[in-house]
Order: structure tokens, then C-alpha cells, then sequence
């Protein structure tokens, strides 16, 4: 088994690749399948940009998407409401009512 000895003293200080006072960033283990507040939350934080990104693009394709290929439909309605008159006067001439189109008509 070889020993560090023949290892110049630079190199030894190497360790798995990795220097001992180097900055690594921290690793995370997890014991369980459960997630605590804090990952979560560390989480969001970390990806914010990602998140908010990613709906704003699915947004804006959406309303693109819809702009240009959705056809445009156009519906109305109306409602007529013919009622009789309850005093007749002689200032105005007649008109004709529905009961007056329907003894016309015969219905």
C-alpha cells in the first residue's frame, strides 16, 4: 500500500481531489424521504428567477397561442317585450297590438 511519503508536499495536501481549504458548496443529505420547510423554502429562493421565468413565458405563449389561433366568435341576443297600452286616447292614431295581430291572423 503506498503511503504519502512519496507524495511531494504540495500534492499531499490534495485529499479526494480536493483541497482543504478550498470553498465547496455544501452538501445536503437526506436522511428521509420528508422535506421540511426550511429545503422548501431554500428551494424558491434558489430558483426564483426559474420560477417566475418560466411563468411568465408560459403566459405570454398562451395569450400568443390564443391571439393567433383561436377564431374570434361573435353573439348577441335581444329581447323585445311588446306591451299593450292600459288608456287608449284620441291624440294619437291606433296601433296595432299583439292581441290585434293574433284576431288578425286568426290564432
Amino acid at each position: 500500500m503506498a503511503t504519502n511519503a512519496a507524495i511531494p508536499d504540495q500534492q499531499a495536501s490534495v485529499i479526494n481531489g480536493v483541497e482543504p481549504n478550498s470553498q465547496q458548496p455544501p452538501t445536503y443529505t437526506y436522511e428521509s424521504d420528508e422535506l421540511n420547510l426550511a429545503q422548501i423554502v431554500r428551494f424558491f429562493l434558489r430558483h426564483w428567477r426559474l420560477i417566475c421565468g418560466s411563468a411568465l413565458a408560459a403566459g405570454l405563449t398562451t395569450a400568443l397561442s390564443m391571439a393567433l389561433f383561436v377564431s374570434r366568435t361573435y353573439e348577441a341576443s335581444a329581447t323585445l317585450v311588446i306591451v299593450s297600452p292600459k288608456l287608449s286616447s284620441e291624440l294619437k292614431p291606433p296601433t296595432l297590438t299583439v292581441q290585434g295581430v293574433s284576431e288578425a291572423l286568426g290564432i
